[in-house]
């Protein structure tokens, strides 16, 4: 990991590999989020497609060079939760405690207001 400088943007899918990396490294430590591993990268490839094309917040951050961190935000279909969302998130670990965590949410949160 680069030591930046670090920028928050709206993910693309020239981000895939790199997202797909950095999820993979961050369930590999087993603490953070729901997975143990990545998905197969064409089930990342799709789904990072759909939320895309369906507008839904999704940030990720770079350090310059490589993604280091995300934040997604996507509806819940299932009857009650219609109007739950789900936020997905995580950094690598040498880019916590340097802000990006809240700079993510803060963007998510207001792009899912609009």
């Amino acid at each position: 990991m680069n030591a930046g400088p670090f920028a928050v943007r709206e993910a693309r899918m020239e981000d895939l590999e790199g997202y797909h990396a950095c999820v993979a490294s961050v369930a590999a430590e087993r603490k953070h989020i729901g997975k143990v591993k990545a998905p197969p990268l064409e089930d990342s490839r799709k789904w990072m497609r759909s939320v895309i094309e369906a507008g839904y917040p999704f940030f990720v951050v770079t350090d310059g060079q490589a993604v280091v961190g995300w934040c997604d935000v996507g509806r819940r279909d299932a009857e009650g939760f219609r109007h739950a969302a789900e936020l997905g998130m995580g950094l690598l670990a040498g880019a916590r405690r340097r802000g990006l965590g809240s700079q993510l949410l803060e963007r998510a949160i207001d792009s899912s207001r609009r």
